[in-house]
């Protein structure tokens, strides 16, 4: 017997535990009383009621994080461990197989380096612990792709077919921000199933362990392909979600619950998976369809600012002396200028490749919040005529679809040329800066 059949035969392919779902339990407790503990804290503040107690309640609060944390660095640690023994393992694995079996050697080759690119469980226990447990959601997504990926390989080399979906970044923003909407309850199932795609795995290639797996047992295990990807009726599903999960916000706002910044947090995940999930359009059609989305989610969130703003009297003072600021000195150059350069932010936000989407729907779902407090504050008929206004006055589409193409570009960077792109990113600033002449000209003379 040679030593790499001792080895292979030694090798152990074992499943990972579904224990890891019960990680975002103290997460889930801590947001939601989070929540409760800042509508007390408000409710105090703005009644001017004592809160020295409230000391106590941070406390505990502090102890169900920590539990997360800890848990979730635990869990990290784990699932990269399992993960680097079974590419390695299965690596020498499937070249074992190879001398047997009709191989391409190639795909034994890319198995055997995919180690390189997955970091190491000492890595991501730090990175989470470094964080405070932000990472752990976009470690579990890397734990997942990369779990994937190798299944994906394995499956074309012995099989030709793929049982196995791969995933990109649009999976991972939308279950950022799935996760955020649910108040931390998303996770669970995402770290369900992952783990499920692992063990899925262990059940389809490595069942019959050292020996290689044959279409009939593969019948006869687990043949339900995955279809995970981009498609309208995806899309159209998570703008349910959006819609329903207004209904839920909204009603916490009508019960004086406090929910900003949250939603609009979630909303700009969510805003950000659609935009990417149209990247394969040409960048014109793609814009628009943005604009769309723009609108949608400043009406989405304008309805939740509307039945919230006599919680959010602070936030409307901020916003009225930042306008002051930025429209007070009465000059159309200085007034355009100073509107540019505050907008221009968001713009070249909207360029970072990924990110750069979400900060867009970060700045749109924010921008219809606002709007739904003067809503709000204006009460009827009048409060609603904002919100058609903003369909209706010229720079406000000039603005948003300025923010649209941005948006747009980011998508397209490694699809297009640097000077195609580039190209874009100037006509999306000469429309940007046409939209502030365009709305300080209505301040001023309108």
């Amino acid at each position: 017997m040679s030593a790499l059949e001792r080895i292979v035969k030694e090798a152990k392919f074992n499943k990972i535990s579904l224990f890891h779902t019960l990680i975002p339990i103290p997460l889930v407790i801590f947001i939601l009383a989070m929540i409760k503990y800042i509508n007390i804290f408000v409710e105090r503040v703005m009644t001017g009621k004592p809160y020295g107690e409230i000391d106590i309640t941070t406390t505990s609060l502090l102890g169900f994080y920590i539990v997360y944390l800890i848990g979730a660095a635990a869990s990290i640690y784990i699932l990269y461990s399992k993960l680097i023994d079974h590419v390695i393992y299965s690596s020498m694995t499937l070249y074992y197989w190879s001398k047997h079996h009709d191989i391409d050697f190639k795909i034994v080759f890319r198995c055997a380096v995919e180690k390189k690119k997955i970091p190491s469980p000492t890595t991501a226990l730090l990175l989470t612990l470094l964080s405070m447990g932000i990472a752990y959601p976009i470690l579990l997504w890397l734990f997942e792709k990369a779990i994937r990926d190798h299944a994906v390989l394995e499956e074309d080399a012995l099989f030709k077919e793929r049982f196995t979906s791969s995933i990109d970044v649009g999976y991972l923003l939308l279950s950022l921000g799935l996760t955020v909407l649910s108040f931390g309850a998303y996770l669970t199932f995402w770290i369900y199933r992952a783990i499920r795609v692992f063990n899925k795995h262990i059940m389809l290639i490595h069942k019959s362990h050292p020996s290689a797996p044959t279409r009939e047992s593969v019948i006869t295990t687990i043949l339900i392909p995955e279809h995970y990807g981009v498609s309208p009726i995806y899309i159209l599903g998570t703008i349910v979600i959006v819609l329903l999960s207004m209904v839920v916000f909204t009603i916490l706002s009508f019960l004086n619950k406090t929910i900003y910044p949250l939603f609009v947090l979630g909303y700009s995940f969510i805003f950000a998976y659609i935009a990417w999930s149209l990247r394969k359009m040409p960048i014109v059609t793609q814009s628009f369809l943005v604009l769309a989305l723009e609108y949608f989610f400043i009406t989405v969130s304008a309805l939740i600012g509307y039945s919230s703003y006599n919680l959010y009297s602070n936030v409307l003072e901020s916003f009225r002396k930042s306008i002051e600021v930025l429209t007070g000195s009465g000059d159309l150059y200085i007034i355009s200028s100073n509107i540019f350069l505050n907008n221009v932010k968001i713009l070249i936000g909207g360029l970072i490749p990924v990110l750069g989407q979400s900060l867009v729907g970060y700045a749109v779902s924010n921008t219809g919040f606002i709007l739904g407090l003067l809503m709000g504050f204006a009460g009827g008929v009048k409060g609603f005529s904002m919100l058609i206004a903003l369909f209706t006055m010229p720079h406000s589409p000039l603005e948003l679809y300025a923010y649209a193409l941005a948006a747009s570009i980011s998508t397209k960077i490694g699809m297009y040329s640097e000077k195609k792109l580039a190209l874009y990113s100037v006509i999306a600033l000469l429309i940007l800066l046409l939209a502030a002449y365009v709305e300080a000209y209505l301040i001023i003379y309108k």
